[in-house]
């Protein structure tokens, strides 16, 4: 079979390389639609000979290379990860959401929470994860006493840069990580180090050596890095409802979390969350997760 994605780019290339990889007797095509008139070109060229369309976000205005999708009448999944969730949602309080693409696909979400989200909205979804994590080497305990978070460049508050910064104030004596940002224009305390950006296998050495993750994004999907985090054994404090993490949206919360997963580390000698790695690797293992997602592109198909 051939599947074509579009949409967002960094997750589309990624993962079509992947499952290149894995199942080689079908075709996984990316075309970057969104910045390339070219590639769109390529994209609508390529189209009589599709058996499915995979979009890497949930479309809720208009788009020509949907339109293209719809008129050679190809099979189409829309896979909402977060950003895109949150422009249906306000689209649908202002009467504004095109739901012509979303009618016409099967439409999956990578998070519970997003299928919830869309459900109100009246976007029947079902679950589509496509998070595996790495494998790694790793000591059991970790050397010290720290944390860690990703706040890109430009979008620091929606992050969550104030609830770290007010972390990294209330602990001076432990060592807070930020990947992401170089921290210009940023008051920081001391204990606060700025690695600017960093490549995927140097945020996996992160993860092997800092013990808490951080993720306070005012709305997300379900990032790779959890997956990851989850895996080496880290405690994950994030804004987003999750059996594995400490739930915490704001300050105070972040700060009763902080202290609980802190003290619990200390407790236990700096040794890695057993429990998180197990789930980990019988949840998002590769191949599990590869076959999974699949499969589901060849339900939707041949449907």
């Amino acid at each position: 079979m051939r599947f074509l994605f579009n949409g967002l780019s960094f997750f589309g290339k990624k993962l079509v390389a992947e499952l290149a990889s894995f199942e080689p007797r079908h075709s996984f095509v990316f075309y970057d639609t969104y910045t390339s008139r070219m590639e769109q070109l390529k994209f609508i060229c390529s189209l009589p000979f599709a058996d499915a369309v995979i979009s890497m976000n949930g479309v809720s205005d208009e788009s020509g290379s949907l339109n293209a999708v719809l008129a050679f009448k190809k099979k189409l999944l829309l896979l909402w990860q977060g950003t895109d969730v949150l422009h249906a949602t306000q689209r649908a309080a202002n009467h504004t959401l095109n739901k012509k693409y979303i009618a016409y696909a099967a439409n999956y979400s990578v998070a519970p929470w997003l299928k919830q989200e869309l459900n109100e909205i009246g976007v029947p979804n079902e679950v589509l994860s496509f998070s595996w994590f790495g494998d790694v080497t790793m000591e059991k305990t970790f050397k010290e006493m720290s944390a860690y978070t990703y706040i890109p460049e430009g979008r620091e508050e929606f992050y969550g840069w104030s609830i770290v910064q007010k972390l990294a104030m209330e602990n001076p004596a432990i060592p807070f990580y930020v990947a992401g940002t170089e921290g210009k224009n940023l008051s920081h305390p001391e204990n606060v180090t700025f690695l600017g950006w960093l490549s995927t296998a140097r945020m996996q050495e992160l993860s092997v050596q800092s013990p808490v993750y951080l993720r306070f994004t005012a709305h997300d999907g379900y990032p790779h890095s959890v997956t990851q985090a989850l895996a080496c054994g880290n405690e994950v404090i994030w804004s987003m409802p999750f059996s594995h993490s400490h739930l915490a949206s704001g300050i105070p919360e972040a700060s009763h979390a902080f202290r609980k997963v802190s003290d619990a580390l200390i407790q236990r000698g700096l040794e890695r969350n057993e429990e998180n790695i197990r789930y980990a690797r019988e949840n998002f293992n590769r191949e599990k997760v590869l076959a999974h997602f699949l499969k589901t592109l060849t339900d939707v198909a041949t449907r």
